[in-house]
C-alpha cells in the first residue's frame, strides 16, 4: 500500500444533535451564520429563515490566542494530573452520531469561531451558561489522513521476487570466502575474465575469416574452376557466398552464446542460500 500527500488538510467535527437543537431553539438572535453551518442544518432536518445573511469561511475573523492564559492552564493540568477522572460515557451520544452520519456534512473551524462568538451573546442576552466545550464534548472529531492507494498484485509480486533475487547475489558474495561450493566462483577470477575476452575475440575473428573465405572463393575460386566469369557476375557470386556464410556463422555464434548463458544461469540457480528453518532433504541410503 502507498500513501500519497493528503488533499483536504482542514480539521473536520461531526456536529451532535444537543448543538444543532440548541442553534433551532435560540435561532431568533442569529444574524448571520456561516453558510457550510447552514447547510448542516439544513441536511439534519433544522430550518433557518431565509433572510439570515450567510458568511463565508473568508469572513469569520481568527481570535488571537492569549499564549499567558494557555501557559496557566497547562500549569493546572500538569498538577492536577492524577486526580484527574475520566468523564462517563454518554449513553445517547452513540444514537445521535448514527442519526448524523447519513447526513456525511461537518463542521470546520471557521463554524466554531462562529459558534463561540454567538454563545458568548447567548451568554449576555439570555443568561445561559451554555460554553462550546460542553456542546462539542460529544462531537466527533476528524483529522486530515493519507489516502492509501492500493498496489498492483502482479508488480508487486515481481518487486518481491527481484529483492529475493538480489539477496540472494549478496549472499553469495558474502559466503563465497566460508562456503568452498563457493569460493571458486568462475565469474570473479581474472583468468575467467581473458577466457571469456579470448574466446570472445575468437569468435568475432572466425567470423571475419570465414566470411572474408566465402566472398574469395565466390569471387575467384569459382573463377578458377569454370573461367571465362565477367567481373559484375563474379562480384555477385562472391557476396553471395559472404553472406550465406555470415548468416550461418552468425547463427552458430547466438546459439553458442545462449547455451552459455543457460550454464551460468544453472549454476547460480544450484548454489542459492537456504533459508533459515529450511531442511534440505538427502536421500535414504540403505
Amino acid at each position: 500500500m502507498t500513501k500519497i500527500s493528503i488533499a483536504d488538510t482542514r480539521v473536520r467535527v461531526q456536529p451532535s444533535r444537543k448543538l444543532l437543537q440548541l442553534i433551532e431553539e435560540h435561532k431568533d438572535i442569529i444574524t448571520e451564520i456561516p453558510e457550510n453551518l447552514k447547510k448542516v442544518l439544513k441536511t439534519n432536518g433544522f430550518h433557518i429563515e431565509s433572510g439570515i445573511e450567510l458568511l463565508g469561511s473568508d469572513s469569520i475573523k481568527k481570535e488571537e490566542i492569549d499564549l499567558k492564559l494557555l501557559r496557566q492552564v497547562e500549569e493546572l493540568l500538569d498538577e492536577d494530573a492524577p486526580k484527574a477522572i475520566p468523564p462517563k460515557a454518554n449513553r445517547n451520544s452513540g444514537d445521535q452520531e448514527t442519526e448524523l452520519n447519513a447526513g456525511g456534512e461537518f463542521l470546520y473551524l471557521s463554524d466554531l469561531r462562529w459558534l463561540k462568538s454567538w454563545l458568548k451573546q447567548l451568554r449576555e442576552k439570555k443568561g445561559l451558561d451554555i460554553y462550546l466545550s460542553d456542546l462539542i464534548e460529544n462531537c466527533r472529531l476528524h483529522l486530515p489522513m493519507n489516502e492509501v492507494i492500493e498496489r498492483n498484485p502482479e508488480l508487486e509480486a515481481r518487486c518481491q521476487r527481484l529483492r529475493e533475487q538480489q539477496q540472494n547475489r549478496e549472499y553469495l558474495d558474502m559466503t563465497k570466502n566460508v562456503d568452498a561450493t563457493l569460493k571458486y566462483v568462475p565469474e570473479d577470477t581474472i583468468a575467467y575474465q581473458v577466457k571469456a575476452m579470448n574466446s570472445q575475440m575468437i569468435a568475432v575473428l572466425q567470423f571475419i575469416f570465414s566470411v572474408a573465405a566465402g566472398f574469395v572463393f565466390g569471387f575467384l575460386g569459382l573463377e578458377l574452376i569454370f573461367g571465362g566469369i565477367e567481373f559484375g557476375l563474379r562480384l555477385v557470386l562472391g557476396i553471395s557466398c559472404a553472406l550465406v556464410i555470415g548468416v550461418a556463422e552468425m547463427y552458430f555464434l547466438i546459439k553458442k552464446l545462449n547455451e552459455e548463458e543457460k550454464a551460468i544461469s544453472s549454476f547460480k540457480k544450484t548454489t542459492e542460500p537456504v533459508k533459515k528453518n529450511e531442511k534440505i532433504l538427502k536421500p535414504h541410503i540403505e
